[in-house]
């Protein structure tokens, strides 16, 4: 289910995020608040506390240089010591905390907690490629088991000046564009019993929707050695085994055409090689869009508030094409997947 929801009678349906879909709640914060941050934003640009950032890519194969250019937009990280008007984020702060303790009572999540949180300034011609927020540990290299917490909800608060799109107005592009597939009835995607979800699985028991795809990486191996994978879906509430156990030393594991690690696409090959071949057709990453995704656009209007999967929902800024597209942005992080207790016993 991929239709976003809007805020109606005050109440917000967190719904779509379990679905892989967007929530979207126009004036959610007031005016006065979203003018407060948004001049904060600029008085800090000013004074030079802003850096440029692109993309880095989190697959495997990571490991070259970032370039940025005039296309990147500026951030500044909203640490608790950032100068500035304090006492607007403190209140934002109350506002986003409250958001997240609706969140954990709602979907159930484990707890949740603000973790990052940055302004964003995209001037004319600036843009943000398509990428994921999360994915899942595996996938990572040497760094993917190394943290406490993982990104489990994005956010995203526009604070552009009113009449943002309009003729003779302030700016405009810059739409956040989401790209989601249409779930399975009653499907939850992102994380299963903490197996971040890696794919989708087209068809099969619901024609034309799809089916999250979770990677547990904790398999304890017969012999007691490396832990082996296996991919798996939920059916009716349980496990379904999708592969047998798995590791990158098995004979259907290929490796790296340039010997040195996996690129996007090579890494989907590589799961789709241990599947059957009976589903390795229907099998896409999360991070794969294709013609079966539906395109969300969010126009960035002032006190607009975003949230989606972290892991589940590929996303991008469309071009800013005049002003500057100002926003404060962010992920709630739940606990990491702790090594099982027989792990290095």
């Amino acid at each position: 289910m991929h239709v976003t929801l809007f805020l109606a009678a005050g109440m917000l349906d967190f719904s779509p995020i379990c679905a892989g879909g967007l929530v979207v709640a126009p004036g959610w914060l007031p005016s006065r608040l979203a003018s407060e941050l948004r001049d904060d934003a600029r008085a800090l640009h000013a004074r030079g506390l802003f850096r440029t950032s692109g993309l880095r890519d989190n697959t495997v194969a990571v490991g070259g240089p970032q370039v940025y250019d005039s296309r990147d937009r500026l951030v500044c990280n909203a640490a608790p010591d950032l100068p500035g008007n304090r006492a607007a984020r403190d209140d934002f702060e109350r506002r986003i905390d409250g958001l997240r303790q609706e969140l954990c009572a709602s979907l159930g999540l484990r707890s949740l907690r603000c973790a990052e949180q940055y302004y964003s300034i995209h001037g004319a011609g600036s843009r943000l490629d398509r990428h994921l927020d999360e994915r899942h540990e595996d996938t990572k290299g040497e760094r993917g088991w190394t943290a406490a917490t993982r990104r489990s909800i994005s956010w995203l608060l526009y604070l552009c000046e009113p009449g943002w799109g309009e003729p003779g107005g302030p700016g405009a592009g810059g739409e956040l564009r989401a790209f989601c597939r249409s779930t399975a009835p009653g499907a939850r995607c992102g994380a299963h019993d903490g197996d971040v979800q890696l794919g989708w699985l087209e068809g099969g028991r619901h024609d034309g929707a799809f089916e999250p795809v979770f990677l547990d990486s904790w398999v304890r191996a017969p012999d007691g050695g490396t832990p082996l994978s296996v991919l798996y879906r939920v059916a009716r509430g349980e496990r379904e085994a999708l592969t047998p156990p798995f590791s990158a030393e098995s004979g259907t594991w290929p490796l790296p055409t340039d010997g040195s690690g996996y690129g996007p696409m090579e890494l989907e090959s590589a799961f789709r090689a241990q599947l059957p071949e009976r589903l390795r057709g229907r099998f896409r990453m999360t991070d794969t869009v294709d013609e079966r995704c539906a395109v969300m656009s969010v126009a960035p209007l002032a006190g607009t508030l975003v949230l989606f999967d972290s892991a589940a929902v590929p996303h991008e800024v469309a071009p800013v094409l005049a002003g500057e597209r100002v926003a404060l942005a962010g992920w709630l992080h739940e606990p990491q997947q702790p090594f099982p207790d027989w792990f290095g016993a």
